[in-house]
């Protein structure tokens, strides 16, 4: 981050390097330190002090700092120094990668070993990390799902009162167009048309309600959340759109000859 990365001066003794939190974004604010470069400080362990100077800073990475905690300040110095001041040459943590291929062994080995071998040592992993927010996922899917399936439910329901309404509102004009010679399947027709014409505006405003929504509000919330990746997925508009087009056409269907079970002179009476 600043200062200088000297080895020779780190092998001495005489100075250390402190670590520094960033953000999800790998940002530092620089007015977050707590020493500042060429700063003295007073290590003390076990009753041993020694004085070392701040050389820089460097990012550090909280998740492999002991048990994951942050408190205070973390320094970095060479193993040397570390078992000159401590006296211990056991490692607190360790840090490493694995191949790919090779992850779901690993991960089975270190469950195994944590179990059985040594219960007293924890280990943290992409799967561990995983597992921690499967639980958050499955709440989001819960709660979105459920949201989906009432609102979904709501609009439904309006569009059925809507065709009703629209029916009987017009009742007295769609006996007049049989009274002219408009035949049922016609006059059924025009409505399953209006019916689809509904659900087609429907299917577009939902479009690009949805693609707005997505790109405009989802995406960037996903780059501000480290544990987020932002996909957009397309294909249940792909399976409600049909849907929305069939109950376009059906539900005008039913609602017509639910109500126009009387004949054209007795609607037409109950009109006037």
């Amino acid at each position: 981050m600043d200062g200088e990365l000297d080895g020779e001066k780190l092998a001495g003794g005489d100075y250390i390097l402190e670590g520094v939190q960033a953000d999800d974004q790998g940002k530092v604010e620089t007015g977050r330190f707590n020493h500042q470069v060429g700063d003295k400080i007073t290590l003390n362990c076990g009753g041993t002090e020694r004085e070392m100077t701040v050389l820089g800073h460097v990012v550090a990475n909280p998740h492999t700092n002991t048990d994951g905690s942050w408190m205070g300040s973390a320094f970095f110095l060479p193993a040397d120094i570390y078992r000159e001041l401590t006296g211990n040459s056991v490692p607190m943590s360790y840090a490493f990668n694995v191949a790919e291929a090779q992850e779901r062994d690993l991960e089975n080995f270190l469950t195994r070993y944590t179990a059985e071998i040594e219960p007293t040592m924890n280990y943290s992993s992409k799967f561990t990390a995983l597992s921690s927010l499967e639980g958050l996922r499955n709440t989001a899917v819960l709660i979105g799902g459920s949201l989906a399936a009432i609102i979904g439910m709501i609009g439904v329901l309006n569009f059925v009162n809507a065709v009703l309404t629209g029916i009987l509102t017009r009742h007295r004009e769609l006996a007049m167009l049989q009274s002219i010679g408009m035949t049922r399947r016609q006059l059924v027709g025009m409505l399953c048309s209006e019916g689809g014409c509904y659900a087609a505006l429907t299917g577009i405003s939902s479009i690009l309600l949805s693609v707005g929504f997505s790109l405009l509000i989802l995406r960037p919330l996903s780059e501000q959340i480290w544990f987020l990746s932002y996909r957009f997925v397309f294909w249940p508009l792909l399976i409600i759109l049909p849907l929305l087009f069939v109950l376009g056409a059906l539900v005008p269907y039913i609602v017509y000859y639910a109500t126009a079970k009387q004949s054209i002179v007795e609607r037409l009476r109950m009109a006037e």
